[in-house]
């Protein structure tokens, strides 16, 4: 545990001024989930049906699904808060399987911006649909929003010495959490429409979308969640609360574990132990606006906890190197799964299928 209240944030770790580039909509169809969640079944999942390594189905794309509710304030847990809709875009191939392996994609943008429909968001749920994952993007409240936040977080966070700027960061990271773990229990909750197999959940984030991308996985099912109660925020009943999940893969693009270890500040816990999934840690050796020590300081968190990671440096890329291409010469050769591409998705898309176990038809 750090010695002093956020030192990780006040040594420049944190990702202040990341944005992200949207994308026009791409949307194709608004079909309707069935919310009817009485028959909700979340136990052993039958065995996933096959991938593939190509480009092979049309994609079905469903934009703006709900998944449930925020409040929003005109400053940090002022009275009369307003309610916001908490959407994801979900991409569903054409083969009518009903027991797909599931991707979620978080955006980045240093918690102040970013959307679910941006350029890369939108490349990589393609991507993976197209090879016959069920994929999803969501968007979760920013701080421009002010979503509510737990009394005893907001006073660490106010007492903890930091710039506004800085302090509004940490202060959106909250809400931004307990969207996020809100989407996958609301994918879980309706896995039976969309056609995934609740078994075989992976997560791929960028920036503040991998720091979250780590919490979905990491956090107990009470995180992010239990430190308000339906007084304070009774938008809380919207999120699918009795639902739980596990998540299979994680793959973490330039990020970091400052998330959890501003909670385990907060509240004096360690979340990060042996039931973790195995971690995918892509980073950029250049990077200036999230240290590429960001990097280094997860392996030393899994392995300490005998969790399985890879590491795989990008020489000289600084943050957001989405475009990165390996050639021979930067390909790690101590990884513990095989790859064969030269892109960041090929990358993502060996390292879960390995983790998961799936066929991958040639």
């Amino acid at each position: 545990m750090l010695n002093n209240k956020f030192e990780w944030l006040l040594l420049g770790t944190v990702l202040i001024g990341c944005t992200g580039k949207d994308s026009d909509d791409t949307s194709v169809d608004d079909t309707d989930i069935d919310t009817d969640t009485d028959d909700i079944d979340t136990g052993p999942a039958p065995e996933v049906d096959e991938v593939y390594s190509a480009s092979t189905f049309t994609v079905e794309l469903r934009s703006d699904e709900v998944y449930g509710q925020g409040q929003t304030h005109s400053n940090w847990n002022t009275a009369n808060p307003d309610v916001m809709d908490l959407k994801l875009d979900l991409y569903v191939p054409d083969n009518e399987d009903t027991q797909r392996p599931l991707v979620v994609f978080t955006h980045g943008g240093g918690w102040s911006g970013g959307d679910k429909a941006g350029t890369r968001e939108v490349e990589f749920c393609n991507f993976f649909a197209e090879r016959g994952f069920v994929c999803a993007s969501l968007n979760y409240r920013l701080r421009g929003d002010k979503g509510t936040v737990p009394q005893a977080y907001f006073e660490a966070v106010s007492n903890a010495g930091l710039t506004p700027e800085a302090a509004y960061q940490v202060l959106a990271m909250y809400p931004a959490g307990r969207d996020c773990k809100a989407a996958v229990r609301w994918l879980v909750a309706y896995a039976s429409d969309i056609g995934f197999n609740v078994g075989a959940i992976s997560l791929i984030g960028g920036s503040a979308g991998a720091h979250n991308s780590i919490v979905m996985d990491v956090s107990e099912p009470e995180d992010y969640r239990d430190e308000l109660s339906l007084e304070d925020d009774p938008t809380l009943a919207s999120t699918n609360l009795d639902v739980e999940y596990e998540i299979q893969a994680v793959v973490n693009h330039w990020g970091g574990a400052g998330m959890m270890q501003i909670l385990e500040d907060v509240y004096d816990i360690d979340r990060f132990d042996s039931t973790d999934a195995p971690l995918l840690i892509v980073h950029g050796t250049g990077d200036e606006t999230s240290d590429y020590s960001n990097a280094t300081d997860l392996v030393d968190i899994y392995n300490s906890n005998g969790v399985q990671n890879d590491l795989v440096p990008l020489p000289g890329a600084g943050h957001g190197a989405w475009g990165f291409e390996f050639d021979d010469e930067t390909i790690p050769s101590d990884l513990s799964f095989d790859f064969d591409g030269t892109t960041l998705r090929d990358l993502s898309f060996d390292f879960i299928t390995e983790q998961l176990n799936l066929t991958v038809v040639e």
